[in-house]
């Protein structure tokens, strides 16, 4: 039923609320000061809150290839939603950055060689080319061209991203 009962210790039972706040099956207890209003009615994202955008507003966002990224995914936009969302925990921009500011030419390579590669897969098209031109600037560990330049470019792909993917919903 959703709900819990707890034995106390003189032997009565007593029923406690559920995950969602409420006492019985389905209870949602939402205070009416999380309502917003739109066109649609309703949202229950808060006050001040913007509407959430769709993959396809994502990839047309970043300027990238939706239908792509969703064949990729065999079809299953909340395949592709999920794992958009779990690119906000890739850790391989913040390597990059490390080995940058180390000077570090195999590490700029192994860090932008990885980021292509998840790039790559989730169809980031502007991330990937720029992770692509900095990775070939410096495969083998050795620096090819202006690698600071080619970093300011990946910086500005990989921020454009992220701003985005935190608007999906």
């Amino acid at each position: 039923t959703g709900r819990r009962v707890k034995k106390q210790t003189d032997g009565r039972k007593r029923i406690t609320k559920n995950q969602n706040g409420g006492y019985g099956r389905g209870s949602l207890k939402v205070s009416p000061a999380c309502y917003m209003m739109k066109e649609n009615g309703p949202q229950i994202n808060g006050p001040g809150s913007e509407r959430k955008m769709t993959p396809e507003e994502f990839y047309k966002e970043i300027g990238a290839d939706y239908q792509t990224a969703l064949s990729r995914m065999m079809g299953n936009q909340g395949l592709l939603a999920r794992m958009l969302k779990k690119f906000e925990n890739d850790r391989n921009y913040e390597a990059l950055e490390k080995a940058m500011e180390e000077n570090d030419y195999e590490g700029i390579f192994a860090a932008a060689h990885t980021l292509k590669g998840v790039a790559g897969n989730l169809e980031l098209t502007p991330l990937y080319e720029t992770c692509t031109r900095l990775s070939d600037a410096t495969r083998g560990g050795k620096k090819d061209g202006d690698v600071q330049g080619l970093f300011l470019a990946v910086r500005e792909a990989y921020r454009n991203v992220m701003e985005n993917v935190k608007k999906l919903a």
